[in-house]
């Protein structure tokens, strides 16, 4: 930062600068303790949040059994203008990474270009209890692998609720 300034590339005016406000995305957020955060929509972090969020949404959805056939995102802009949008499948689910898919698609969708987002949420609708419909002839080579990220869900679902929230977490979004 300070390379930056010296070359005249930073100025001490808010908004002005790459990391505060100044790029069309990002923006700064003054916390409760007097401090600055800079979040940008292109960041890993904030994808990991999108990728928490529709992991939330997931867990609580296996937990009580139900799948969802609506998947949608919350965007509210600093000027509280808020936008909701959503897709509805054809299968239900409750697989993080199929909702975390749809959030991602949605968010691309939908998302201002060149706006600051203040929130960002996930949400499963019009749920349906548990099981699948089973095929009656043709396999899907697509259920195996559904099958498995189902396994894998159920897995990390028992050591987070034994271990706790944080004591699994994926490597990398």
């Amino acid at each position: 930062i300070w390379g930056l300034r010296n070359m005249g590339g930073m100025s001490d005016e808010r908004g002005t600068n790459l990391l505060d406000s100044g790029a069309p995305f990002y923006d700064a957020y003054e916390t409760a303790d007097g401090n600055w955060v800079s979040i940008g929509s292109i960041e890993p972090q904030f994808y990991a949040e999108l990728l928490r969020l529709s992991e939330l949404v997931g867990q609580r959805l296996r937990k009580d059994h139900w799948k969802a056939r609506t998947v949608a995102i919350k965007l509210r802009y600093p000027d509280f203008t808020t936008l909701s949008r959503q897709i509805t499948l054809d299968e239900p689910t409750d697989l993080d990474s199929e909702i975390y898919t749809l959030a991602l698609e949605l968010w691309k969708r939908t998302w201002m270009r060149g706006k600051s987002v203040r929130l960002v949420g996930v949400g499963a609708h019009n749920l349906v209890r548990g099981g699948e419909q089973l095929p009656l002839f043709e396999v899907d080579p697509n259920d195996a692998r559904r099958e498995k990220l189902r396994r894998l869900s159920d897995a990390v679902d028992t050591i987070r609720s034994r271990y706790g929230a944080r004591s699994l977490q994926r490597a990398s979004v």
